[in-house]
């Protein structure tokens, strides 16, 4: 168990040190924006296949590496926003054994969902 600790506590430190690698090539030297794209899909997929756990450390220790995602629509849409919106999705189906049929919804939800439609 402790082997397993110290593995993925590696991948953590290389994710974290890619992330800043990463932003000070595009900062400095001129990388595609596009970069950032393939960054998110890198911690997506760690966050996915991780413990929670570890997802959050690295999370955290991407605090100072986080920058805004390239995008035609929403200016200021940081990286970090999606990343802890997953991490919390991944989290509450893990753990809560999230199952649809075992929701109870409220009469006032049909309202929410139309009105979260159209924003």
């Amino acid at each position: 168990m402790e082997h397993r600790t110290w593995s993925i506590n590696k991948v953590i430190a290389a994710l974290t040190v890619w992330q800043g690698f990463s932003v000070l090539m595009i900062s400095v030297f001129g990388w595609p924006k596009e970069v950032i794209w393939l960054n998110l899909a890198c911690l997506s997929a760690f966050i996915l296949f991780a413990k929670t756990y570890h997802s959050l450390e690295l999370l955290i220790a991407l605090i100072p590496f986080y920058v805004v995602l390239p995008n035609s629509y929403f200016d200021t849409l940081s990286a970090w926003r999606p990343l802890f919106v997953l991490l919390f999705a991944v989290w509450f189906v893990k753990n809560k054994q999230l199952k649809i049929s075992s929701l109870q919804w409220m009469p006032w939800d049909k309202v929410l969902g139309y009105f979260a439609l159209a924003m």
